[in-house]
């Protein structure tokens, strides 16, 4: 049965509240004594100066419009001495135009002709920017639009769902917690999957700074929370061969282009955005009250033949209150996380020079009680100057973010769902933690060891640009990043049990930097022919990072006060220090062709060297072909197919590398022994030198069909693509008697991700009184492993499979529980009678989507827009019986056991109750973990975004000195459906926090 994660009544109830207020905000209006006006004109075609009839015209602000007439004339009455005036017509650019009436002349309005912004909609390839129409690659795009309409921290959550190909997957609901992106698949068995991040042309690190042998509760963390979505103008997604080769061996796994906001000439004018927000758990698990428990626990003994006792096996019956229930559930992640985002802007400038100058503000706490937060405080100056005989060109920006994280070390989210419901108090009648009777794992305990890290990080660029003659372009792009992350975990001894008699304190101290620079100096020639453009591109990347990083382990603090006092410990050791370096070079360059509005070619070659390999493997070449054809633009066919206004045929193939290795892996190694050798110290070796692997190589291939319709009022994009990956880099197991385990190579396999993509927008209708636009994007992929020499004779062999995923769940075929014994069985494959891994765990499922996609809408009526976006995702996940305790042990459970077998005539899924951990049932316990009942249907269709926004009308925002308010209403992760038994089917996950639901109210103006 499906299950709806939302509490409806609250929600319901809270969203009336709110839309009661926006409609008292947005639907008065003060009495109006001004005189009328009388506005008449025309509105004309661009093309061929021709009459638009059934254009769309209204005064902004207002309701008041109409339509114009057969001959293109309208006539409409303002009461305002100043009107904005937005004029819409289906296959023309909008217009929209400030008036100072009363008019002196009547109006003669021009519109541009629109095949739905093909033109003029640009696409970014980091090096090049073209237009949706003529590009031959395969790129997605978010607009900011989009992204401010998404209350969120992390700007790569905001494409989730929106983009085909692209699958953004939340491992954790922490703010600044780690997320799993993948574009179109993961290519490489070990070496790295992780997408390129650009960030104004400047690479920006994937990899966390953050140790996790310190904290746990983040997933990893995410570099990419550092930057501020309000500050982002797009984030594009290349990835096919043409889109990506480009970039060689680093757009192996995509490209992710994110392109903060730049100034526009024009007045200076003030942006402010506020919103305050509330984040609650999406779902909570229905679990066992105190009387099912207690059920269970008895029946257990009863099974198992055996009395409680108040010792240690049933001190929960005997000692512990059997009238007392909580909920830990709500009392651990049952809280709510309280949201503050303000960002404010200055920007404006004159056609040669233009600037933006930004701050912004963010504060999320937590669901988990107690006093827990994350901040982060961003700044950005970009600045823009041409000459004024338009030759040279100078672009430069500045980003600054400082992360503040504060929280505890370790999630309880596992403690919530595994504590028994009858358990004591969590503190005692002093005010202290409560130990309870025998052993009671006090959560709270958790909660007073804390985490801290500041994250500081630095982003810059510069463009110049000098236009040497007509046509020829000499540019160089400049970029600087730095990243510096200090952090501190303690164990307090008040963390602990008296019981133990653990009497000092223990800390960790982490402290990291990431510095890369870059240099990519181009030269660039344009030239035009007959009806024919060719532009050719040569360049060269200069690229070094530089990581540092140490870990100290800081133990014997006799008081809890000076934890954060590496001095006061008696003891420090080092646990980790790394400092490595890397270099890449690159030659590029590109030759694209437009030929008569139709053919479209674009070539690119690229030879890349990498420090990560020997030195006579370090310099690859990769390249890529593109092409495509504009059938559209054919003589005819629009005569014979009139509903047709765009066609497009595009295909591609081409190679890109990967290097996502570690640094100085073909050298040997050696570490300290902690052992002398006469009074010597002596170093171990701890890697063996292998300079003779090289570069792991993807070869992509994609078709695609673009089709318009109506005007492009209607838009489909079909593609098909086929990316394989060979010369995997992996490390390859080594026998024990070599002295090491493994040993970096080239493993001669082969890894396939095979699928379609389809998107497709429409708009609904047009006009004067409402505007309704919907969207749809869907992903079908297949991921596998098409060839493994000798798989059956590695070490490999349990955990690939070909023709199978690379991520599977190797399971017992569960049959169900037996009736006479009422203990799980399983497929006894090699028919031993004897169930075990090696001859029986033979079923493989595959773990990686099926499908993905999502659906969106957008209405606009006056003052008003509404934008509602549902994801939707096809796979399967590990559910409750991958993780529970066994049932009838001193742990709680999900409600479905107490459809368990109670006597032969049974007939269940669920075996027996049973708190004997090594007797009879507890092995088919462990194996039923490991089985197919373990992995289930964890799809999911979730109401991603909601997004109610009010323009306030123009009279009403004049009469407080404001040109521009905008008020908006934005829910996040709304309402799932879902047949997962879990937490939450995104995350997957019974020990990390599960993605949060948010609804925010702000306001939005303009001075």
């Amino acid at each position: 049965m499906k299950i709806l994660y939302c509490s409806v009544g609250k929600l319901c109830l809270y969203i009336s509240y709110i839309v009661l207020l926006y409609f008292l905000l947005c639907a008065w209006r003060p009495a109006r004594g001004q005189t009328p006006y009388t506005l008449q004109g025309q509105v004309l075609s661009a093309e061929n100066q021709e009459p638009l009839a059934g254009a769309s015209v209204l005064l902004r602000g207002t309701t008041n419009g109409t339509s114009t007439d057969k001959n293109g004339y309208f006539s409409v009455t303002a009461s305002e001495k100043e009107t904005r005036l937005f004029l819409s017509f289906i296959g023309y650019r909008s217009l929209d135009t400030l008036l100072v009436l009363p008019l002196k002349k009547e109006l003669v309005l021009i519109l541009q002709q629109d095949l739905t912004m093909l033109e003029e909609v640009k696409v970014s390839m980091g090096y090049w920017e073209t237009s949706k129409k003529l590009s031959t690659g395969n790129i997605s795009k978010v607009t900011e639009q989009t992204i401010e309409k998404q209350p969120v921290s992390n700007p790569i959550q905001a494409l989730s769902g929106r983009m085909p190909g692209v699958f953004v997957q939340q491992q954790s609901g922490v703010a600044g917690g780690g997320i799993k992106i993948r574009i179109r698949g993961a290519n490489s068995i070990a070496s790295g999957n992780e997408p390129l991040y650009v960030v104004d042309g400047v690479p920006y690190a994937s990899a966390s700074l953050m140790s996790g042998q310190m904290n746990s509760i983040m997933s990893g963390g995410s570099p990419l929370s550092a930057i501020n979505p309000s500050e982002i103008a797009s984030i594009e997604v290349l990835k096919d061969a043409d889109a990506t080769s480009i970039y060689g061996s680093r757009g192996s796994n995509g490209v992710v282009l994110i392109t903060t906001k730049k100034g526009k000439a024009g007045t200076t004018r003030f942006n402010l955005t506020a919103d305050r927000g509330a984040s609650t758990v999406t779902h909570r698990m229905k679990l066992l009250n105190t009387s099912q428990y207690l059920e269970m626990r008895n029946e257990a003994y009863r099974n198992d033949s055996k009395v409680p006792t108040a010792g240690s096996n049933g001190y929960d019956l005997l000692q512990y209150d059997t009238t007392r229930y909580t909920d830990w559930q709500k009392k651990l992640i049952g809280g709510t996380a309280f949201r503050t985002n303000v960002q404010a802007s200055l920007s404006g400038g004159s056609k040669n020079t233009n600037f933006v100058l930004g701050a912004g503000y963010y504060k999320e706490g937590t669901v988990f009680p107690g006093d827990f937060s994350y901040r982060k405080t961003t700044g950005h100056f970009t600045i823009s100057h041409q000459s004024e005989d338009g030759r040279f060109g100078l672009s430069a920006s500045l980003s600054y973010q400082l992360e503040r994280q504060r929280i505890f070390s370790g999630d309880i989210t596992w403690n919530s769902l595994q504590l028994l419901p009858n358990a004591p108090d969590i503190y005692d009648k002093e005010g202290k933690l409560n130990w309870g009777p025998y052993t009671f794992n006090n959560p709270y305990a958790y909660l007073i060891r804390k985490y801290k890290s500041n994250t500081h990080n630095l982003i810059t660029s510069v463009v110049a640009s000098y236009k040497i003659s007509p046509g020829l372009v000499l540019r160089s792009s400049m970029g600087y990043t730095a990243m510096q992350m200090g952090e501190n975990s303690s164990v307090p001894v008040a963390s602990f049990n008296p019981q133990t008699g653990i009497l000092t304190g223990s800390a960790n101290f982490g402290n990291g930097s990431l510095e890369s620079w870059i240099i990519e100096p181009q030269l660039e020639y344009k030239k035009t022919f007959r009806r024919s453009d060719m532009t050719f591109l040569a360049g060269s990347t200069f690229q070094q990072n530089r990581f540092d990083k140490q870990t100290l382990a800081a133990a014997g603090f006799t008081s809890d006060t000076q934890l954060e006092n590496i001095r006061a410990a008696s003891s420090v050791n080092v646990t980790e220090t790394v400092n490595t370096q890397y270099k890449y070079n690159a030659v590029y360059g590109r030759l694209n062709y437009v030929g008569n509005e139709k053919f479209l070619l674009n070539l690119t070659a690229r030879r890349d060297g990498s420090s990560r390999f020997g030195p006579d493997n370090r310099f690859a070449n990769f390249w890529a072909v593109g092409g495509g054809y504009i059938f559209s633009n054919e003589n005819g066919i629009r005569s014979q197919w009139p509903a047709l206004s765009f066609g497009k045929l595009r295909a591609s193939f081409g190679t890109s590398g990967n290097d996502q290795i570690s640094d100085y892996g073909y050298l040997d190694s050696y570490s300290a022994g902690s052992y002398a050798y006469n009074g010597m110290a002596v170093y171990i070796p701890t890697r063996l030198a292998n300079p003779g692997y090289g570069w792991e190589t993807n070869r992509k291939l994609e078709a695609a069909l673009e089709l318009g319709f109506f005007s492009n009022r209607i838009l489909a994009e079909f593609s098909f693509f086929r990316n394989r990956s060979s010369s995997q880099l992996v490390g390859y197991p080594l026998p024990a008697t070599t002295g090491f385990t493994t040993i970096q190579y080239n493993l001669p396999a082969k890894v396939q991700n095979k699928g379609v993509e389809f998107e497709m927008s429409a708009v609904i209708t047009e006009n004067r009184k409402l505007n309704w636009s919907v969207s749809f994007n869907m992903t079908v992929s297949a991921t596998k492993l098409i060839s493994y020499p000798n798989l059956q004779g590695s070490s490999y062999v349990n955990r690939y499979r070909i023709g199978e995923p690379l991520s599977l769940a190797r399971v017992y075929k569960a049959q169900g529980v037996d009736p006479k014994t009422g203990t799980y069985r399983f497929l006894d494959v090699n028919g031993d009678g004897v169930i075990s891994s090696a001859g029986d765990q033979k079923q493989f499922t595959a773990l990686v989507p099926k499908f993905y996609g999502g659906v969106g809408s957008n209405l606009r009526m006056g003052g008003w827009q509404l934008d509602v976006f549902f994801q939707f995702v096809k796979q399967n996940g590990y559910n409750y019986n991958s993780s529970f305790g066994m049932p009838g042990t001193k742990n709680n459970q999900p409600v479905q056991v107490m459809e368990r077998w109670q006597n032969q005539e049974s007939s269940t899924a669920i075996q027996k109750f049973s708190q004997n951990v090594s007797g009879e049932t507890y092995i088919p316990y462990t194996n039923n973990q490991s089985s197919s009942s373990a992995v289930g249907d964890a799809s999911y269709i979730r109401l991603k975004n909601v997004s109610l926004s009010c323009q306030l009308p123009a009279v009403w925002t004049r009469a407080i000195k404001i040109p521009d308010l905008k008020l908006t209403l934005t829910g996040q992760n709304l309402l799932t459906f879902t047949r997962y038994s879990g937490l939450d089917p995104e995350t997957q996950s019974f020990i990390s926090l599960p993605s949060l639901r948010t609804i925010s109210m702000g306001l939005k103006l303009t001075l």
